[in-house]
């Protein structure tokens, strides 16, 4: 059986081969270098307005106007553990801002982008108008407002990152519908260290957000259909948890401890339209928190 497997082998490859044959199977092997092809950036400011594969070849430090902007669907960036240091104020370090809509847009680390000297970013990171996308193993520190920012996305997951340090919030997403903020460190941060104000059906599991003013806020219009749960949430300056309008399910965060006011806050009284539940905590500002 063997012999007659090679046999076949070679006869597939011989001069009397089908020359068709051949050719498509370099075609083939043509195909997949091209897919394995990257574009890289070295040098910023740089705009990205066609979909593919782009990669961080050295560390960028800018002297004004955006690091990179994003503005194709369809783009891999991939930092490979360079740093992007702001240059000027008023820039974000990586922004996603098309005419339209885009989706598929996919940054990932490590990488770290952070501020340089008294120059900072508004954001590290921002999107708008991005569906089904991701930000992942990035670490963002000292940006002006948020460490990463969303706003009128669908289906955004950002996970795995570290943000600390920023003037604002360390994730701030903003009518951003149907997401997940998961496994990140969003600690020590002025504002929130993660916050949701305005989207439904989006959920924030099983991240780290200590030091912060506010553990996780669940802001106004934002707790509809909200899952909070798996959430580290210590020593922050008022709530661990705060919930400010009915709609969302808190339940078995592992740790919301040593906060300021409250460990676990809900905003109406009496815990109307939320579901609070196998938390471990020490206070609260109603007896329907459990």
């Amino acid at each position: 059986m063997e012999r007659f497997v090679a046999k076949r082998f070679r006869l597939m490859f011989s001069r009397r081969s089908n020359p068709a044959i051949i050719v498509g199977i370099g075609s083939l092997f043509a195909a997949t270098q091209a897919r394995a092809a990257f574009t890289p950036i070295s040098s910023c400011p740089f705009t990205i307005s066609a979909p593919g594969d782009y990669q961080l070849t050295a560390d960028l430090a800018c002297g004004g106007g955006n690091a990179i902007t994003i503005t194709a669907r369809g783009v891999s960036l991939k930092l490979n553990g360079h740093m992007i240091v702001a240059g000027g104020p008023g820039n974000y370090g990586i922004f996603v801002n098309p005419s339209g809509r885009v989706d598929h847009v996919t940054i990932s680390g490590p990488g770290l982008i952070t501020n340089g000297g008294s120059n900072v970013f508004t954001a590290g990171i921002a999107l708008v108008n991005a569906d089904y996308s991701q930000v992942s193993q990035v670490t963002v520190l000292g940006s002006q407002g948020s460490g990463i920012a969303a706003q009128n996305c669908t289906f955004l997951t950002v996970s795995s990152n570290v943000v600390g340090r920023n003037g604002g919030n360390g994730v701030n997403l903003n009518t951003v519908n149907s997401s997940t903020v998961a496994g990140n460190d969003a600690s020590g941060n002025v504002g929130p260290g993660i916050a949701l104000s305005g989207g439904s059906a989006n959920t924030v599991n099983n991240n780290t957000a200590n030091g912060n003013s506010v553990g996780i806020w669940i802001g106004t219009f934002a707790a509809s259909s909200a899952r909070v749960y798996g959430n580290v949430t210590n020593g922050n300056a008022t709530n661990g948890i705060l919930v400010t309008n009915p709609g969302a399910q808190v339940f078995s965060n592992t740790s919301a401890m040593a906060n300021g006011a409250y460990d676990l806050f809900d905003n109406s009284g009496t815990c109307a339209g939320n579901l609070w539940g196998g938390n471990a905590f020490f206070t609260a500002n109603v007896a329907c928190i459990h």
